[in-house]
């Protein structure tokens, strides 16, 4: 993880965390 641009992590990581969640909340519709 390189330390010059912190700020493009989170994002990445934040859009990671909402595709996870609209896959989990799918999920909860189907079952």
């Amino acid at each position: 993880m390189p330390k010059e641009k912190p700020f493009s992590t989170m994002m990445s990581l934040n859009n990671g965390i909402q595709i996870v969640g609209r896959m989990f909340c799918e999920q909860k519709e189907l079952f």
